[in-house]
């Protein structure tokens, strides 16, 4: 089976990425039979809203090297934070298949730019300044995760202003965008994503809870009213 890659899935529908809460192979599994577009797992770095500590590559790619070869879907990797993975661990991670990387602007090394064999999906936190998002994608960016929510804010309904903070984000780049439920994402949210323009979802421990049902649950959730869009998609 041949697997499609992230951005000519995000280029051409709203697209569901599920951030996997641990790097588990049975999860990963789920997730996709579930109906996601697209996963992530994590290196090197304390995710906020999972309150999960994932390793380095050494230490958890006994658990996640397999997961691309076993799923039909994209597999994206977050390399690190303040560490990130070394040269010679992102060749390993191509070798291994994975899609693309994802990573915050400010811990990305430049020689990540480089990388031509993954897709390069950049972060950007609510300190970065919306006027220079156009730059990101005149340095090799194609596509842009719109993590613009302050720390204290995760877990809060989406309101108004975010809204309008994702709207003028979309409308200073032409890379895909999607959003990442630092907010307590619902369903019924979707229509007004999809109407700012945002080309996907990642929904992660803030909607999916830790445990596998419950992500099974809320995957199956979002697929569903991501397909109710279909007849707003364009093929």
């Amino acid at each position: 089976m041949k697997r499609y890659r992230l951005i000519d899935c995000i280029r051409k529908r709203m697209t569901l990425i599920v951030s996997i809460p641990e790097n588990d192979r049975e999860t990963a599994i789920a997730v996709q039979e579930a109906g996601a577009d697209a996963i992530k797992v994590h290196l090197n770095c304390h995710h906020r809203a999972s309150g999960t500590n994932f390793g380095s590559w050494s230490e958890e790619k006994a658990v996640i090297q397999e997961i691309p070869s076993l799923l039909g879907i994209p597999v994206g990797i977050v390399p690190g934070a303040e560490t990130v993975a070394t040269a010679e661990e992102m060749r390993e991670i191509v070798k291994s298949g994975f899609d693309f990387l994802d990573i915050f602007s400010h811990h990305m090394p430049c020689s990540y730019l480089g990388i031509d064999e993954l897709t390069k999906v950049v972060a950007t936190d609510y300190r970065f300044p919306l006027e220079q998002v156009p730059e990101l994608e005149k340095l090799g960016v194609e596509i842009i995760e719109s993590s613009i929510i302050e720390p204290e804010g995760y877990g809060q309904p989406l309101s108004l202003r975010d809204l309008v903070r994702y709207r003028t984000l979309v409308h200073n780049t032409s890379c895909p965008v999607f959003i990442p439920t630092q907010r307590k994402v619902r369903t019924s949210d979707i229509p007004y994503l999809y109407s700012l323009g945002a080309r996907g979802i990642a929904i992660g421990a803030v909607v999916t809870g830790k445990q596998r049902d419950e992500i099974i649950k809320v995957t199956r959730e979002f697929r569903a009213a991501l397909d109710a869009l279909s007849l707003l998609e364009v093929d």
